[in-house]
């Protein structure tokens, strides 16, 4: 893990959107600036599952009575049809049947990609068991 300090003085304003003024021996980036800049996207956690549910997925037709679509954005994980999910918190099991990308069945989904996924059983909020 690495570190980064970044010296200010708050009542001048100095190093947290402009350079300093008061301490010309820093010769660092500001803090506003590390913060616009920093390099994340490389953190999802592909691990340990979590998919927060926004939004439930309900026809009402004749054909699709029993049918629970869960859509959201994956926050950590990799989900594949077939996954055993848990929901949380009250620990009903259920297993992925088909996940769905754009309108397109897809193989696997994994963060941050938002998606919608077709459970057998119909329980809420999956998370996968670890």
């Amino acid at each position: 893990m690495t570190y980064n300090l970044f010296p200010f003085l708050l009542l001048a304003g100095d190093n947290v959107v402009t350079n300093l003024k008061n301490m010309d021996w820093y010769q660092g980036s500001t803090m506003m600036y590390h913060l616009e800049t920093v390099h994340i996207s490389s953190d999802y956690n592909h691990i340990d599952c979590r998919f927060p549910i926004q939004s439930v997925i309900r026809p009402h037709t004749l054909e699709n009575q029993d049918f629970r679509g869960f859509a959201g954005r994956i926050d950590g994980g990799v989900f594949k049809p077939g996954d055993k999910v848990k929901t949380l918190p009250s620990g009903f099991v259920s297993t992925i049947k088909t996940i769905e990308l754009n309108g397109e069945t897809i193989a696997e989904a994994f963060a941050p990609m938002s998606v919608y996924h077709d459970l057998w059983k119909m329980r809420l909020i999956p998370v996968a068991e670890t």
